[in-house]
């Protein structure tokens, strides 16, 4: 196991799960799948089935009682046949002569999954560019999720704040402000933040995770 400013621990957090409380972020979330999911005339079984979830997993989520983990997210995006961006949230329009190159705060598109403790923030213009940029922003709890995720490309990154707890095949990490990572993203992989504090991560991941390229790869 590696040890360059990383500790080794035995945290097992798979998120802030609050089951039967919805929240309007996750509600707004699950309506939007369940409307990507009529629009193409599909049954809530034949989404299982595409994405190899549970139907009342995937319930859960169209009503708003639990965010998806980064990877089930990843798996209904390709089971609805639509990019994973498109499950983004966007409040402002970028201006039309920097849309191609420029992301301005107000114009970020992020995907709140409350049950996670998470928001993503995208830092990177809609595209077909090589790699794709975004904050993760953890709650104490907080995480992509329980589930180890193996995916192409690679990912890397750096702590702006907080403590972030990192599994790597069958190695855990701390790393904390300041620190770095880079991980070939076919080994499996999933991260929490054990602190006390709100945990910012800018990550940086190639392929583009969150597009059309990836998730119809035979990795998804």
């Amino acid at each position: 196991m590696k040890t360059n400013r990383a500790s080794a621990i035995s945290m097992d957090s798979s998120g802030p799960e609050d089951a039967g409380v919805v929240s309007a972020s996750d509600r707004q979330f699950g309506l939007h799948l369940r409307a990507l999911r009529k629009e193409r005339r599909l049954s809530l079984q034949m989404v299982a089935e595409r994405a190899g979830l549970s139907i009342s997993l995937i319930s859960q989520i169209e009503r708003g009682l639990t965010s998806p983990s980064l990877r089930s997210m990843r798996l209904l995006a390709a089971a609805v046949e639509v990019p994973i961006e498109r499950l983004f949230l966007q409040s402002k329009e970028p201006d039309e002569a920097e849309r191609d190159f420029i992301v301005r705060p107000p114009s970020r598109r992020v995907l709140p999954l409350e049950h996670r403790g998470m928001l993503l923030e995208m830092i990177c213009p809609v595209g077909k560019g090589e790699l794709q940029t975004f904050i993760a922003n953890i709650s104490p709890g907080g995480g992509s999720g329980p589930e180890m995720d193996t995916h192409q490309g690679e990912e890397a990154g750096i702590i702006l704040a907080g403590e972030f707890a990192l599994w790597l095949g069958n190695s855990h990490y701390l790393l904390r402000e300041g620190d770095s990572f880079r991980y070939p993203a076919s080994m499996p992989h999933r991260y929490a933040n054990p602190g006390q504090t709100m945990t910012r991560v800018h990550f940086t991941i190639t392929p583009p995770f969150y597009s059309y390229k990836l998730w119809t790869s035979e990795e998804a």
